[in-house]
């Protein structure tokens, strides 16, 4: 294994361990939940939003380490980045995680690279964007037809 394959398991298992942004916020503007009925991950994400600014982000629920480092990770990547900065965000995370020609280079996502191998496993790519689209949705809860989900 190379050393930045050993790095991005580190980060991913340490988020999991102990993730930030775990649990709740009383003030929250936006809400969403959601389920993968695959593997059992449910959480529920929730943002405090104020004028374009997303202040603060937060989640609850249970899941797999990919799926709990995901949010973890994209908690800290979210808050202080206006809207439109987050579906910037979510479209390059989207890239990076199905490999996609047009993905960021990794040195670009930071933390989020860890992800970057799980285009092999294509089933646990919906694992890592479980909660990214629970946040997109919380943010445009009516998406026009042409935007993807994965």
């Amino acid at each position: 294994m190379s050393s930045a394959t050993d790095l991005y398991q580190q980060i991913i298992l340490e988020h999991s361990r102990r993730p930030l942004h775990f649990g709740t916020l009383p003030d929250a503007t936006h809400v969403c939940s959601a389920d993968n009925p695959l593997c059992g991950d449910s959480f529920r994400v929730v943002l405090r939003v104020d004028g374009s600014i997303i202040c603060e982000a937060a989640f609850e629920g249970a899941g797999c380490a990919i799926s709990k480092a995901s949010a973890s990770l994209m908690c800290d990547a979210i808050i202080g980045q206006s809207t439109d900065d987050f579906e910037q965000r979510f479209r390059h995370f989207q890239a990076t995680v199905t490999s996609a020609v047009d993905a960021p280079p990794l040195d670009h996502m930071g933390p989020l690279a860890a992800f970057s191998g799980l285009a092999r496993f294509p089933a646990r790519i919906k694992c890592a964007m479980l909660c990214w689209n629970a946040a997109r949705s919380a943010l445009n809860p009516y998406p026009s037809a042409t935007d993807p989900v994965i």
